[in-house]
């Protein structure tokens, strides 16, 4: 797990494009086969990528959660949201299959102990983004599908109408009103 740890705000002023890159860019999110994980001490988030191909990818592979999170397993106090941004997966969450198409989400509460990450086709491989914060309650697990999301369509906040392809979108997966306890 690549640590970053936090910068000085008058320091980070001066910073070069370089320096910059250096301390907040994370260039590979996606490694075939591998976990990836990238932990910000500016917030306590971690931000993972999956991307299992043959075989199940564990969530704490590379990861050595008593030295970096002082916890018996990666979940132990913290939560983890989960976005598919490739093909059809599934996150096994505890003895639980959550499949995932592409642009679903998932997410998984502290506490969960067994993670791991499937794809069901080697040839268009699952990739899971993730981001990991402290928790501080346990929530049930809950996966929201494409159509549950909230899409937000950016042009009419825009001045001039765009062309058809400038024009964007937002979708938001964790909004408490997507959780049955929000």
């Amino acid at each position: 797990m690549d640590i970053r740890y936090s910068v000085n705000q008058r320091d980070v002023k001066r910073y070069t494009t370089e320096e910059l890159r250096r301390e907040f860019l994370i260039e590979t999110l996606f490694v075939p086969g591998d976990v990836t994980a990238v932990y910000s001490h500016v917030d306590r988030v971690i931000t993972l990528g999956a991307m299992p191909e043959k075989t199940p990818v564990k969530l704490e592979k590379n990861i050595d959660t008593w030295k970096t999170l002082g916890s018996k397993f990666f979940l132990a106090g913290r939560e983890l949201g989960v976005i598919n941004i490739g093909g059809p997966g599934v996150v096994r969450a505890d003895g639980t299959d959550y499949r995932l198409d592409r642009i679903e989400g998932l997410y998984l509460p502290m506490g969960t102990k067994d993670v791991e990450f499937l794809s069901e086709k080697t040839d268009n491989p699952a990739k899971f983004f993730m981001a990991s914060a402290p928790a501080h309650r346990a929530c049930p697990a809950t996966l929201i599908p494409f159509d549950k999301a909230i899409h937000k369509d950016l042009a009419r906040w825009r001045r001039r109408t765009p062309a058809p392809s400038t024009s964007s979108s937002i979708r938001t997966f964790w909004r408490r009103a997507s959780f049955p306890w929000g």
